[in-house]
């Protein structure tokens, strides 16, 4: 993972020090640091226990996000709020504006599915301890993806298990192709 500068005197690899620094200068360690301790309902970064690899990505994909939802008057405002020291105005702009011509566009070709109506299914496993829900497939859709720049692919509709962890409090769920795996059912006598 990428370590906050120390002191100049601590390393004599000046070239990492200065990327190091550079890191700090552009908000990437505070990134860093900002999402390995990040926590909401959607999202607990202690819970999946981050490997650096995938943290070093994640932070990469937010900056590559962010990098291709740029407009003119995003910028605009920013620089407007900066000339201005509008600091709380540039609080209250929007980070991510994605135009919705990408996403109504369709796709010269559709890549065929990899899952069909009736097969059972689980979500992957992101660590050990972490619980997936399953169920069977009861639909699925063609649409932009917004974790891959907008690019079409498969979503599914998956009524769950009533074993499933999540069958408690929601019938159905959707998900992602490339987050869900075969999964067989064991039949109850």
């Amino acid at each position: 993972m990428i370590k906050p500068v120390k002191d100049q005197a601590d390393s004599p690899n000046v070239y990492q020090d200065g990327y190091q620094q550079a890191l700090n200068d552009f908000g990437i360690s505070d990134l860093l640091e900002r999402l390995s301790n990040f926590s909401d309902s959607g999202f607990n970064a202690q819970e999946l226990n981050l490997k650096e690899e995938e943290l070093d990505s994640i932070t990469a994909l937010l900056i590559e996000e962010l990098t291709a939802s740029l407009k003119g008057s995003l910028i605009a405002d920013y620089l407007s709020a900066i000339r201005h020291g509008d600091d709380n105005g540039i609080s209250e702009l929007l980070l991510v504006d994605r135009p919705l011509s990408q996403a109504t566009t369709l796709p010269t070709k559709f890549c065929p599915p990899r899952f069909w109506c009736g097969e059972h299914l689980r979500w992957k496993s992101w660590g050990a301890l972490v619980e997936t829900d399953f169920g069977v497939v009861i639909g699925r859709f063609y649409c932009p993806a917004p974790h891959r720049r907008m690019e079409w692919g498969w979503k599914y509709l998956i009524l769950l298990d009533k074993d499933s962890p999540s069958s408690v409090i929601v019938a159905a769920d959707t998900a992602w192709e490339e987050d869900l795996e075969p999964w067989e059912k064991e039949e109850t006598q």
